[in-house]
């Protein structure tokens, strides 16, 4: 995966809104790549917003004292109005004025500037000449949000450099989750593909829906998530009641809910063999209400335990003790490129954890790729094929299988090593070109 041409060290100047101590699933691919970077020898800095902007810090992120000792330098930059910070709006109660004021001033940014992130753009902008002063070689920049894309397109015309686009999810092309987007913010995502020196994306669902759509297939590589296998050394399981069926993260309606599941559990626990099994559902994330709600339409509250948002190992240490993990892309049949190419941070859980999984998305998905023999892929609309899947995984608990090495971020560090190294050799034979022009 190396390029001979290029020698080390190389310096990388990391744009990224997703950083410790932030909360979040994105968090653990920022971390993780930084971490691992500087592991193969890449002089990191990473461009983040300070740590007041969070209204909900993970306490068991690195310190950045422990992300310098990994070799990582910290830009933090300045931030907005902590109130108008989307995560924190979702927290809020539903009457509070001040949430109510911040959706509507997000909106009309959003109209007037799709890529303008209220929080952070006017702060990282700011930044442009400090960051502009650095020593880099290249600049990698993550997304969404998708302002640090435009960052990076500055900061290469400023300083000469090339930049490298991080997809976590898709933006204008094919967003299984966010509709569809003007025409001018689609020209902007095209013109920032397009002087880019490389992308990477998580599945190669994204990489073929950008190449559909923008070309230059040889400039995109896919570098999946993963797990980094020294955090889950000492995970031990949370003390559950019952044969656990565990989930953990987002719940939204219409495509990530848990209808399907609940239908099979109330099936499950109807039948008299299975009744004795003491099946119990657990769910640790924000959305709680829309969990009771289907727990409910389903009469299976009794069978449903909702711990609400909790620290990263405690959920961890859930999925540890499951039975059976549940992991969902979508319930609904979508036979496209889009929802084939989701692959969730969380399925990375399950497997470094040695835990069987049941995934919940259309078919084909690259999902399902990853999972291989390790768990059961059911569409949302495969009742039969969902209550298969528990009776098979309640009916004893499965031992932990070894986690495969391939979804290591050791292994797939690799990869974004190799796009950015890709990427400087493009850039420096484009420059050679043009000057001989």
């Amino acid at each position: 995966m190396t390029n001979p041409a290029i020698k080390r060290p190389f310096r990388v100047l990391y744009l990224s809104y997703h950083f410790p101590p932030k909360e979040g699933i994105a968090c653990v691919r920022t971390t993780n790549s930084a971490r691992h970077l500087a592991r193969l020898g890449w002089k990191v800095t990473v461009v983040t917003p300070g740590t007041g902007l969070w209204s909900r810090k993970d306490e068991d992120a690195p310190s950045d004292q422990q992300l310098k000792d990994d070799g990582i330098d910290l830009h933090r930059t300045g931030y907005g109005f902590k109130s108008w910070e989307y995560t924190f709006l979702s927290e809020q109660g539903q009457k509070r004025i001040s949430r109510w004021v911040g959706i509507k001033v997000r909106k009309l940014i959003k109209r007037i500037n799709p890529i303008y992130e209220l929080c952070w753009s006017p702060s990282l902008h700011r930044s442009l000449p400090s960051l502009s002063a650095m020593e880099f070689d290249i600049i990698l920049a993550t997304g969404a949000p998708w302002a640090s894309f435009a960052c990076a397109q500055a900061l290469a015309r400023q300083t000469g450099r090339p930049y490298l686009l991080d997809y976590r999810d898709l933006w204008t092309v094919n967003n299984p989750y966010g509709g569809s987007r003007p025409r001018r913010e689609q020209r902007a995502e095209a013109a920032l593909f397009a002087s880019s020196s490389g992308v990477t994306v998580v599945s190669e669902g994204m990489r073929d829906s950008l190449v559909e759509r923008f070309g230059s297939r040889n400039k995109v590589h896919v570098v999946t998530n993963g797990f980094n296998p020294d955090e889950y050394l000492d995970i031990e399981p949370l003390s559950l009641a019952g044969r656990a069926i565990v989930y953990t993260g987002t719940v939204s309606k219409p495509k990530k809910i848990l209808d399907p599941l609940f239908k099979a559990l109330r099936r499950l626990g109807q039948d008299p063999e299975t009744q004795t099994w003491g099946a119990r559902f657990y769910y640790f994330g924000p959305n709680c209400d829309l969990v009771k709600e289907a727990a409910e339409k389903y009469e299976v509250a009794h069978l449903v335990e909702m711990r609400g948002n909790r620290p990263r190992r405690e959920a961890l240490a859930a999925l540890k003790a499951a039975y059976l993990t549940v992991v969902i892309t979508s319930v609904l049949d979508e036979n496209n490129l889009s929802m084939k190419g989701v692959v969730t941070g969380k399925v990375f859980e399950s497997l470094a954890l040695g835990r069987p999984i049941l995934l919940i998305a259309p078919d084909p998905s690259d999902a399902a790729k990853i999972i291989g023999s390790h768990g059961v892929r059911c569409s949302g609309t495969d009742s039969n094929g969902i209550l298969k899947t528990l009776q098979t995984y309640l009916a004893m608990r499965h031992p932990d299988y070894e986690p495969p090495s391939e979804g290591s971020w050791p292994k797939v560090i690799q990869h974004m090593d190799f796009a950015l190294r890709q990427g400087l050799a493009d850039y420096k034979t484009s420059s050679q070109i043009h000057k001989a022009l």
